[in-house]
């Protein structure tokens, strides 16, 4: 594909300098490995790392710059050409530089409006009945911040891992923003980028808003259904285009986003495309999680890992006068260069995993990098929530990974009826690294069928009728028709109603909290899903997790992985591989090109 690419460039700009070849293949590999664009000073030092037939040879970065500038086919930003290659050496497919350059104008002009028009008087009365000790001298409590933060600001993110009460931090601000707005309504949606999260976050939103001290009117006025991305800009079947957009923008006051690291760079400009100039938008994620399995790292972008910590000063005092938090602060000439700073908040604090809790420790040790801590608890014999399971005896070790499939799938395979096994699937899963080899999806899939088989807990010989009793799928292409989307997950049920008893049908939770069945030979393309990656495991929570490690190490393992896999269990982690490929994982960054960073942050090192 990359190399019909580069052809079709060639052919339309009447050239076949292979140093153009060139370019528009590796951009068009990168965006499809994640990349938004192709940094072409990257490419150098990455380049220098290579041995034998993996080295590129490359020209000079100067001659190559002059040739792409001259280029029919390549254009500056602004104008309209396949490929525009813009002043920091990064060279973009159009769409991703309009995407891009959607995202930062959008978020810009939010950021540029300034402090809402809210009663300061009427905040810190809400802040009062809705905190017990506003502005408490035990340390920053950073859910206020966010509450107060996102009451002011028309954009705000909101980054916590599993357990630092995000959740309960939105229903806080619906609350508080409700509150103040009364006796006039919002317009409020809550969605998220898939199917299961979009239940989660509706679930959580629930139980959330039966736990806040506010009155009726505030209660019967937060919602609480929430629906996917998707949903909400309503697509245009057979095409990539929404019904909501900038002609025609969604009727919203405020939209909140769940999982917004799962949000890649095309969504999230068609999303923000999509606001009216009033709408307040809050992204609610995990910055530390895997990125979108599309191109862009969006959130990990906006939240810019590398920036210290600290407020400007106008917000501090703004905070501080009314609701007596004092926050960390620097003046503009210690190096806060964009007012991003002020719509950025992080919770540390975590309400479900504490200061001795085993993945608590395992997912903090990951996130920093700290393999030699990381090895240590997962050692640790005193902590049954976390252990690694060595792979030094490959047929030994899948045998007893075995045993763990058959305790971990039992309670489902003895459910009674669709809606319950759907609800007792999501107890145990195992999480792969990559997709095929023997301790890739496929391979751990058909350990999975085989074993039990062997229980006794499906038939034997599966492959001689693919749709068994409760034969669990996962979709992997989207059906906008069917309102079947990537990475939602199916139980296979014989139905007893008189029109289809007897014939398979294939149960899924839908994001509007009912269950919807189809006939399995409706579905678009799936797969079985005893096992799955981590990054299709992002939106969901099990009891317990089991990571499966591949035989050899490979650039997918990062930090992110690890934790993304690790942060979805409650309960226990079980890391299945060899020692040295999880230490070198632990130690490995995701590091995806873009401009998004360096313009929200006027980053003069991006020049």
């Amino acid at each position: 594909m990359d190399l019909h690419f580069a052809e079709f460039i060639s052919r339309i700009a009447e050239d076949d300098d292979p140093d153009i070849h060139l370019a528009a293949a590796l951009v068009s590999r990168c965006t499809t490995k994640g990349d938004s664009c192709l940094d072409l000073r990257r490419i150098y030092s990455e380049n220098e790392g290579r041995d034998g037939p993996d080295r590129i040879r490359l020209p000079a970065l100067s001659v190559w710059m002059d040739k792409l500038a001259e280029c029919r086919a390549v254009g500056e930003p602004g104008q309209f050409h396949p490929l525009i290659l813009d002043n920091r050496h990064r060279l973009y497919l159009y769409r991703y530089w309009a995407y891009e350059n959607t995202i930062i104008d959008g978020i810009t002009k939010m950021i540029e409006n300034r402090d809402t028009e809210i009663d300061h008087g009427r905040l810190a009365e809400s802040f009062h009945r809705f905190f017990s000790v506003p502005g408490n001298n035990t340390g920053v409590d950073w859910q206020q911040v966010a509450v107060f933060m996102a009451s002011m600001k028309k954009f705000c993110v909101i980054s916590g891992g599993p357990g630092t009460g995000k959740t309960t931090t939105v229903a806080t601000i619906l609350a508080v923003l409700i509150e103040n707005a009364a006796p006039t309504p919002l317009n409020i949606y809550l969605c998220a980028p898939t199917g299961k999260a979009s239940v989660r976050l509706k679930e959580a939103m629930i139980k959330a808003r039966e736990s806040l001290n506010c009155g009726d009117y505030v209660k019967a006025n937060m919602p609480v259904e929430a629906g996917t991305i998707h949903r909400l800009l309503r697509p245009i079947p057979g095409s990539p285009y929404f019904r909501f957009d900038q002609s025609n923008p969604l009727p919203a006051d405020v939209v909140i986003v769940d999982e917004a690291s799962m949000v890649d760079l095309a969504l999230m400009a068609k999303l923000i495309r999509a606001l009216q100039h009033h709408t307040r938008l809050i992204l609610v994620g995990d910055k530390d999680q895997l990125s979108s399995v599309e191109a862009g790292s969006v959130l990990g972008d906006i939240c810019n890992r590398d920036t210290r910590k600290g407020f400007t000063k106008r917000f501090g005092a703004l905070i501080e006068s009314t609701i007596k938090v004092k926050l960390p602060c620097e003046d503009s000439t210690a190096g806060v260069d964009s007012d991003l700073h002020d719509h950025i908040v992080s919770l540390e604090k975590n309400y479900r995993f504490n200061d001795h809790s085993g993945i608590g420790a395992l997912s903090r040790a990951v996130r920093r990098m700290d393999a030699n801590k990381a090895d240590e608890l997962l050692k640790d014999r005193s902590d049954t929530s976390i252990s690694f399971k060595s792979f030094a005896t490959p047929g030994k070790s899948i045998r007893e990974l075995g045993k763990q499939i058959v305790s971990g799938y039992t309670a489902f395979m003895m459910a009674d009826d669709p809606v319950e096994a759907l609800d007792l699937f999501h107890q145990f899963k195992v999480l792969c690294v990559v997709k095929k080899g023997a301790f890739g999806v496929a391979g751990i899939n058909r350990v999975a069928e085989g074993v039990l088989s062997d229980a006794g807990l499906i038939p034997h010989r599966p492959q001689a009728n693919p749709w068994y009793q409760r034969r669990p799928v996962m979709i992997t292409s989207n059906d906008y028709r069917l309102g079947l989307f990537n990475g939602d997950i199916g139980i296979t049920w014989y139905a007893r109603d008189e029109r289809s008893a007897g014939y398979p049908q294939v149960y899924f939770s839908s994001d509007a909290g009912d269950i919807r069945r189809f006939s399995p030979y409706r579905l678009p393309a799936h797969e079985t899903v005893y096992a799955m990656t981590a990054h299709k495991s992002q939106g969901s929570e099990f009891d317990h997790v089991n990571l499966v490690l591949p035989e050899n190490d490979t650039p997918l393992l990062t930090c992110e992985l690890i934790y993304t896999a690790i942060t979805r269990a409650r309960k226990t982690v079980v890391v299945w591989g060899d020692e040295a490929i999880f230490s070198a994982s632990v130690q490995r960054r995701i590091h995806r090109s873009s401009g998004l960073r360096d313009a929200l942050w006027k980053n003069p090192g991006g020049l």
